[in-house]
C-alpha cells in the first residue's frame, strides 16, 4: 500500500468508527429520552389531577372560611370595644 491509500483506509475506518459510536450512543440515548418523556408526561398529568382535586376539595371550602373568620374578628373587636369602657369605669 502506498501513502495515499493508507491515509484513505485510515479515513474510512475513522468514519466507520464514528458512525458506529454515533449509532451506539445516540440511538439508545434517544430511546431513553422518549421513554423518560412519556413517564414525565404521565407524572405531570397525575400531578395536575391531584392539584385540581385539592383545589376543589380543600381550597374552595377554606376560602369561604376566611370570610367567617373575618366576621368573628369584627364581632370580637366590637365586644372588646364595648367592654373596655366598662372595665375602666369599674377600675377607677
Amino acid at each position: 500500500m502506498s501513502g495515499p491509500e493508507t491515509v484513505a483506509v485510515i479515513r474510512d475506518l475513522s468514519i466507520i468508527t464514528a458512525a458506529v459510536v454515533f449509532i451506539g450512543v445516540f440511538v439508545p440515548a434517544g430511546i431513553m429520552y422518549f421513554r423518560l418523556y412519556r413517564s414525565l408526561a404521565r407524572t405531570a398529568e397525575n400531578l395536575e389531577g391531584i392539584s385540581s382535586a385539592v383545589k376543589n376539595g380543600l381550597v374552595r371550602p377554606l376560602s369561604s372560611l376566611s370570610g367567617v373568620m373575618e366576621l368573628i374578628d369584627r364581632i370580637v373587636g366590637l365586644v372588646q370595644r364595648r367592654r373596655a369602657p366598662e372595665r375602666s369605669d369599674t377600675d377607677g
